[in-house]
């Protein structure tokens, strides 16, 4: 199976950060998930997919995202059936990315022996993705991580800040306004909206494969 979408994959979730002018997330060359950067609106997420203009609350993953401007969000309580909903094999189309549409992206999500969900996308020549989904002090945390070739690693701490029926809004606390990830699971279905300081990085339409 071929992977062309891990380059761009991996630049969506960590070179479209990176390039913010004072990043605070921690870049490492040891391979390790480290720091905290990004940040998003705190405004709802939505039930259903679809598009709207920023600003606008319709309750859908947007493709564009508007941004409070406040200060730093608070974390909302998540259970662990949402979080099991995302475990197992997914593959879909990645539409919107900053280098294009891609037809198939694979990603495999397993739980560890650290009782986290761990999402890992490999393609064996550099580009990885991966996000981890973790329970500390009563708290579900996601992990992002992108790595490029050289091992080049970089890394942000998110938290749950909004949900509206199945889907949640993932931003640093810390930032709002800088790196939102809207997820809905389904039936069958992995639906997810990344956005960089309110524009679309990448809309993800994942389901089991046959």
């Amino acid at each position: 199976m071929k992977f062309p979408s891990f380059l761009v994959a991996a630049a969506l979730l960590t070179l479209g950060c990176a390039s913010d002018p004072t990043p605070t997330a921690q870049v490492s060359t040891s391979g390790e998930s480290s720091g905290s950067a990004g940040g998003g609106s705190g405004s709802s997420s939505s039930g259903s997919v679809g598009s709207t203009s920023a600003g606008e609350s319709t309750g859908d993953v947007a493709e564009t995202s508007s941004s409070s401007g406040g200060g730093a969000l608070e974390p909302i309580e998540l259970d662990r059936a949402w979080v099991t909903g995302l475990e197992g094999a997914w593959l879909g189309p990645v539409a919107g990315t900053p280098l294009g549409d891609l037809p198939q992206f694979y990603w495999e999500f397993a739980w560890t022996d650290a009782d986290a969900l761990l999402g890992v996308a490999d393609n064996g020549m550099g580009f990885r993705v991966e996000f981890e989904f973790a329970e500390r002090d009563g708290q579900w945390t996601l992990v992002e991580t992108g790595t490029l070739p050289g091992n080049n690693t970089q890394s942000y701490v998110l938290h749950p800040v909004s949900r509206e029926g199945d889907l949640v809004r993932f931003e640093v606390l810390d930032q709002p306004g800088y790196l939102q990830v809207d997820i809905l699971p389904g039936d069958g279905s992995f639906e997810m909206a990344v956005f960089v300081r309110g524009e679309a990085h990448g809309t993800f339409d994942l389901a089991h494969p046959s």
